[in-house]
């Protein structure tokens, strides 16, 4: 039996006079196995190799199958390195995503349902903690009201400033990301939003090293450009932007189910501000419930450079006690620069800030 376009031949008939001739038979062709009128595929190519075509045939699909399994090992591994490993991978959310299904138990995970994903408090494979050198990092958290969200951290530029991106997944065509001080690297600020629609870019304060990319990723991802009132004219200026909202201290900024209470605590600059997340308890630490992004105001070790000044180092000292360190030490801190601390691992030496004067 022989093929030459459709047309099949056996013993010198064509497959239309073989439908024709039959009353009850029929020409079958699964793979390379092949029966006509109860004739073996041997027996229709009397002295052929047809063992040998269809083993060529088996490995040709075998090989398929395998090609296919390792592009999607392969895909995984790197998915996953960009979030462990890599200092400069990009990450999207197809990363966070995958971070909230790897552990799709009834422990945890995300499970998936017909109306969509159904969110779950995840366990994440590492735990978060907050150190600049360890590349991009990612953070799961998750509301009250059962919203998860996903955090980024991102070092960049010479100073190594700190990016952060606040996304709600759950959200779609519609803005679910505020990015927290769009430092510099607008390129990377700009891959890790690529599937996110921004909302807000919210400046901390007033210094070059804090809004370096300002103009160029409000101009690409879009989002309202925000910084503290008294520091607004100088970011407008330097950046080349409009500041879309002026911000006073006590207003919320909401963008999807992110909601991010804003603090003036002026001191290291007049319109300095910090960004309180409310209780939302992380993936990694059960012990975290509130998260605040202090920009220059508080490191690991002190509050931020007043610059000689006396007065300042008065302003700024009053900006932590009186609405820093009211909140709990359950409390993580995401500073402008360098690696995060907790109130909890501050409040001990704020006396001793206060002696040394800076």
């Amino acid at each position: 039996m022989l093929r030459v376009g459709t047309v099949y031949r056996v013993r010198g008939l064509t497959s239309a006079e073989l439908a024709s001739r039959s009353a009850g038979g029929f020409v079958l062709r699964v793979g390379t196995i092949m029966c006509v009128r109860g004739l073996t595929a041997s027996e229709l190519f009397p002295g052929s190799r047809v063992g040998v075509i269809v083993l060529f045939r088996l490995l040709i699909y075998f090989l398929g199958v395998v090609h296919h399994l390792v592009s999607t090992i392969v895909g995984f591994v790197v998915q996953w390195h960009s979030i462990t490993k890599s200092p400069r991978a990009p990450l999207c959310r197809s990363t966070f995503l995958c971070l909230l299904l790897l552990r799709g138990d009834n422990d945890g995970g995300m499970s998936i349902t017909a109306n969509g994903p159904e969110p779950h408090f995840p366990p994440s494979p590492d735990s978060y903690d907050g150190r600049t050198n360890s590349g991009p990092l990612v953070r799961a958290m998750l509301l009250p009201g059962g919203t998860q969200l996903g955090l980024f951290k991102l070092s960049v530029g010479d100073m190594d400033n700190n990016v952060y991106v606040l996304v709600d997944p759950s959200v779609q065509n519609a803005a679910n990301c505020i990015i927290i001080d769009a430092a510099n690297e607008a390129d990377r600020i700009l891959e890790l939003v690529t599937d996110f629609t921004v909302g807000a870019i919210i400046t901390t304060h007033r210094h070059a090293d804090h809004w370096q990319a300002l103009r160029r990723v409000a101009h690409v991802a879009g989002g309202t450009p925000m910084a503290g009132q008294l520091d607004v004219e100088e970011i407008a200026g330097g950046a080349g932007v409009e500041i879309g909202r002026e911000l006073h201290g006590g207003e919320t900024i909401s963008v999807a189910g992110i909601d991010l209470e804003v603090i003036h605590t002026p001191g290291h600059t007049p319109g300095s501000v910090c960004l309180l997340l409310r209780d939302a308890a992380a993936a990694d630490d059960d012990g975290i419930t509130h998260h605040i992004f202090t920009g220059d105001t508080l490191f690991p070790g002190g509050p931020g450079n007043t610059f000689g000044s006396d007065e300042a180092f008065a302003t700024i000292m009053g900006s932590l006690t009186d609405r820093i360190f009211s909140l709990p030490d359950n409390t993580w801190v995401y500073p402008g620069h360098g690696d995060d601390t907790t109130l909890g691992d501050e409040r001990p030496h704020l006396q001793e800030w206060q002696d040394r004067g800076w």
